[in-house]
């Protein structure tokens, strides 16, 4: 299926196994009218962080991608700071450092520290358009 674009397979950081892509986000809406946005926004990031990077730089920890071992982006359409402060340890437990750790969000923007990381929180729009171009 990959090699009539309609399945992408990203490594997984841990050597598990790999997840599974649409190449065309909007075709889970093909086989179901309601589908869950997380997962669809996860598979935007996943196709954007494809066509900056390629597919041999990004590999996948849990729902997040690392990207060239320098990058650690993380798909959350409306993040709060509570749940950040909860999954961002899970996610940074066993991660090359240093790490770059930008949180993807429809639209909020937020910075912080967990332990001695900085992230930062940015709508995907300016990630897209901004912060991917100068990486």
């Amino acid at each position: 299926m990959q090699a009539s674009h309609t399945l992408l397979s990203l490594a997984s950081f841990k050597a598990t196994r790999p997840k599974l892509y649409f190449y065309d986000f909007s075709l889970p809406y093909a086989f179901s009218y309601t589908h869950p946005l997380p997962p669809v926004f996860e598979n935007m990031l996943a196709l954007e962080l494809i066509r900056h990077f390629g597919v041999t730089q990004i590999s996948c920890h849990y729902n997040a991608f690392l990207v060239a071992e320098k990058y650690l982006c993380i798909p959350s359409p409306f993040p709060t700071p509570e749940q950040l402060e909860h999954a961002l340890p899970l996610l940074l437990k066993g991660m090359p450092s240093p790490l770059h750790v930008w949180v993807i969000t429809i639209n909020t923007t937020l910075k912080g520290t967990c332990g001695k990381q900085a992230w930062q929180a940015c709508p995907f729009t300016h990630f897209c358009l901004q912060v991917l171009p100068a990486l």
